[in-house]
């Protein structure tokens, strides 16, 4: 929160940096990497995603061409030193956790639906703003599905607890 959170939500407007949004940025911070992996997968099975939030180049690439999210995207590229393009935001969120904070609160703001509520009734509301979003590849059966939401209340559970 003190190191990654606050300074990277301080470069938006206040509004951005809500109990709301701060709890969803750290339930899927902890349900994507659990706040320790940066690359998905293993040295010798490397996988697609990146960083604490761990996008994918799709999804580096929907914030920077999403209405609502571009012109922001393209000034965190700027100010990161690097071009304005998914291939390097991919690369660089892996080893920039303020940046890929940024995108990740990018990606929420780029969602119409207003954020859920910070309390354990909004869980579910809370998973599908993540499902929407992310779309992890695990939750595309009934199984993996299920798998997905459990750790998802963990996730979201240990969140308001950040947050509180």
């Amino acid at each position: 929160m003190r190191e990654v959170i606050a300074p990277a939500l301080a470069q938006f407007p206040a509004s951005w940096a809500s109990s709301e949004a701060i709890a969803l940025l750290v339930a899927i911070a902890i349900q994507e990497s659990n706040l320790a992996t940066r690359r998905q997968g293993t040295a010798l099975k490397p996988g697609p995603a990146r960083g604490l939030w761990q996008f994918e180049v799709a999804g580096a690439d929907g914030v920077l061409h999403h209405p609502q999210t571009h012109a922001q995207a393209l000034t965190l590229c700027r100010e990161a030193r690097i071009t304005a393009s998914a291939g390097a935001v991919h690369r660089r969120v892996e080893i920039d956790d303020l940046l890929a904070c940024r995108f990740a609160r990018l990606l929420l703001r780029s969602d119409p639906a207003p954020l859920p509520t910070v309390d354990l009734r909004s869980e579910a509301a809370a998973f599908a703003y993540y499902l929407r979003n992310w779309r992890p590849g695990a939750a595309r059966t009934p199984q993996g599905r299920a798998k997905c939401a459990k750790r998802f209340t963990r996730a979201w559970r240990l969140a308001l607890e950040a947050v509180a």
